[in-house]
């Protein structure tokens, strides 16, 4: 970067290299700086009496909340097992800002500011004809478009002796000469990366030939892939590698039959032979991008009504379900497999959040305890409290175990991972006041933890306590001996977490325990606002003053820049604070640090702070004279050694929308720093966001600079997070 690009002001001795908004003055005619608007006094003593934990920068992802895993993944089909999907209930839509008084709500997604293509709800439909607008997201529809006005050609969708799932769509063409049949559009492809089709087909009458085509809008008469088939009347497993040269771009995929004909279809799909294990490649990226040290899975809400076992093994042997608590299709492709072999590639910790089965939850999914619940559900399968043992049991023998130990080790080798997966974080259910009370809650957790424990001694057990206020210390008391840390929500105020760890250190020194402290669901935006059109109250946006709408909130550089603060003051508790989980990982209608449109991915704004600050080799901060800094404050500055102390990290946060001059004064710590490498992420506008095609709408600066004092001055412009990493070496 040349320096003329450079927001920074830095003290080199009596001269100073002031370049601040692009005006750079020559060494030689340079001024003193004025007088900082902050000054920072270093001491060298810590926050804390240990290091913050290195998995404090961790995330969070749900099965079923919305539509954020798909797209993370490599198949390309939408619905590929032609399943009955249900409507995404009044929960869903109120958490996307979706939902609208009087019980209206959202239904074209695309004009929404987090929409991209990965969000498309892509219909099956009868072609020649219409396919129907991906973006429209209705509770009336099904993703089917039957007829067609162009041609006598129907879809019906049936329910019996299909091979995947609860239905599976037979295609009648009543035409005398034409040939018709189903197609899906949105399917991209790119460059050079071939994909591999499969799908099984049967005949029921007539003409027993079919066309399997693949094109592009660019040329749709003219097909890059045709394989004709000739099929029996026993649903048969077809086949195909489908090479692709053209320019990057979207396929239509078509299934043609003859004139006469009537064909039955189930279990497509549709994948990149670059994929791993069902990720997209550009998903991987994106995630060594982010850095996590945890990863949170499957929910979240979700997690509450989830048994593992419907989503492990061979994909069309899995169960797909509707997503009982939030509305929509849980298709189960992706599950434990999945997710360990994301995690074990990039190098981040996993965390399952365990199913409780309780009586209470039976029935708990109906529409008289919930008006934003649309769906009854009668569900006996997670009511067995003794199965639910049992399972969890089984969980962390079929992730952690090695082969000819236990009967679901053995099932995981089975399943093609003869490698353990090493699952060490067990979080007990999520939001468990609905059912249990802390007592009763806490005996549970006992329970499930002797069980699991008995498997692996190792794991390392989570017991919920938000939600159950002054029982906590009763649950400490029950469970304390059973458990390795806190599941809490420590979303706003101040305070809330000192007590928590003061109560946790108290506990730990009299038991000679080591609890710790984990946040599991961070929730960064403002989330309280009554409907997605009306304007944010001020007080969810901690000082800025706008007309914004809280539907625009979400994903913006606002989210990024609070959660720096809240991360410095975790920071600062040592390694008590074990991690803490941003709500959410991916595709959550804005409410992420990574997005994963069709076309790619890329870091949200809160995840281009993430990219940066995770990688920061600072790990004992340090306390500040005179200097005691609220996560809300709308400036701040940290200082912190790095495990050897041979090197110190500045943290600088602006979230106003002036400039600042701050001050670090070093001279306490009897360290020359010589060089000194400086990042800063900062943006035009507290409200913007990414996209795939403007990634750079949170501009990252680097440099580095030699410096001759123990006066660090940095110029921080409106809007802007600054990490600078002072060395002793040259």
């Amino acid at each position: 970067m040349k320096i003329t690009d450079s927001k920074y002001l830095f003290t080199s001795g009596k001269c100073i290299l002031c370049v601040v908004l692009l005006l750079f003055l020559v060494a030689g005619g340079c001024n003193e700086p004025a007088e900082p608007d902050h000054i920072y006094r270093v001491t060298l003593q810590t926050t804390a009496k240990t290091p913050s934990s290195p998995l404090l920068f961790s995330h969070f992802v749900e099965i079923g909340f919305g539509y954020q895993i798909q797209p993370m993944m490599a198949e390309k089909f939408f619905n590929r097992s032609f399943e009955p999907i249900p409507p995404y209930n009044g929960k869903t839509k109120n958490s996307f800002g979706l939902l609208l008084p009087e019980g209206r709500y959202i239904d074209d997604w695309s004009g929404e500011a987090w929409y991209h293509s990965g969000y498309a709800h892509d219909n099956w439909y009868v072609t020649p004809g219409k396919p129907g607008n991906p973006a429209i997201i209705s509770d009336d529809l099904t993703y089917f478009v039957t007829e067609s006005p162009d041609i006598d050609v129907k879809m019906e969708l049936r329910d019996k002796d299909g091979i995947h799932g609860e239905q599976y769509v037979r295609i009648v063409n009543n035409e005398i000469n034409g040939w018709g049949g189903i197609a899906q559009d949105g399917k991209f492809f790119q460059t050079d990366i071939s994909c591999h089709f499969s799908g099984y087909l049967r005949s029921v009458s007539g003409n027993d030939t079919v066309e399997i085509r693949l094109t592009t809008g660019e040329d749709p008469d003219t097909p890059f892939f045709s394989k004709r088939v000739r099929l029996n009347n026993e649903f048969k497993k077809y086949e195909y590698d489908i090479p692709y040269t053209r320019p990057d771009g979207m396929v239509t995929f078509t299934l043609l039959i003859g004139p006469g004909a009537v064909v039955e279809a189930d279990a497509f799909s549709l994948i990149p032979d670059d994929h791993f294990y069902g990720w997209k490649r550009a998903t991987l990226d994106v995630m060594r991008q982010l850095n996590p040290g945890l990863i949170r899975f499957p929910g979240g809400c979700f997690a509450s009504f989830y048994n593992w076992k419907d989503a492990i093994g061979e994909k069309d042997s899995r169960v797909p379900q509707p997503s009982w608590f939030w509305g929509g299709l849980n298709d189960n492709d992706f599950g434990t497999e999945e997710f360990a072999m994301l995690c074990n590639e990039i190098g981040a910790e996993m965390m399952m959040c365990v199913n409780l089965c309780l009586p209470q939850k039976r029935k708990y999914l109906n529409s008289k305890q919930n008006a934003w619940q649309y769906i009854n559900y009668d569900l006996p399968q997670f009511a067995d409290a003794e199965q639910g043992i049992r399972d969890a049991a089984d969980w962390v023998a079929y992730c952690n175990l090695e082969e000819g130990t236990h009967p679901m080790a053995d099932l995981r080798v089975r399943n093609g991972f003869k490698k353990p997966f090493g699952a060490r974080y067990w979080e007990m259910d999520n939001e468990t006041a609905r059912w249990l009370n802390a007592e009763e809650y806490a005996n549970e957790v006992v329970r499930y933890s002797k069980a699991m424990k008995a498997v692996d001694p190792t794991i390392k057990i989570g017991m919920v306590t938000y939600d159950y206020g002054e029982g906590v210390p009763l649950m400490l008391e029950i469970a304390g001996k059973h458990i390795d840390f806190f599941a809490d929500r420590d979303d706003g105020g101040e305070g809330r977490l000192e007590g928590m760890i003061a109560l946790l250190n108290e506990y730990n020194s009299r038991n000679s325990t080591d609890i710790r402290y984990c946040n599991t669901e961070w929730q960064v935006h403002p989330y309280s606002a009554p409907n997605p059109k009306e304007e944010v109250p001020e007080p969810f946006l901690y000082g800025h003053k706008t007309k914004i709408k809280r539907a625009m909130v979400l994903g913006t550089w606002h989210c990024g820049l609070r959660a720096a603060g809240f991360l410095m003051h975790w920071q600062r508790q040592g390694n008590m604070v074990d991690f803490v989980n941003y709500n959410n990982l991916a595709n959550t209608h804005g409410q992420a640090v990574i997005e994963t449109p069709k076309e790619g991915a890329y870091l949200t704004a809160p995840g281009k702070l993430y990219e940066l600050i995770s990688r920061s080799p600072g790990r004992y901060p340090l306390v500040i004279e005179d200097y005691e800094a609220k996560r809300n404050d709308m400036i701040q500055g940290q200082a912190v050694y790095s495990l050897t102390k041979d090197t110190l990290v500045i943290h600088a946060l602006n979230r106003t929308d002036t400039a600042q001059t701050v001050m670090f004064d070093l001279s306490r710590l009897g360290t020359q720093y010589k060089m000194m490498s400086v990042t800063m992420l900062d943006a035009d506008d507290i409200f913007a966001r990414t996209r795939i095609d403007m990634p750079d709408e949170i501009r990252r600066s680097d440099r580095t600079q030699r410096i001759r004092s123990d006066k660090i001055v940095l110029a921080s412009p409106p809007r802007s997070y600054i990490q600078a990493v002072l060395t002793r070496s040259k």
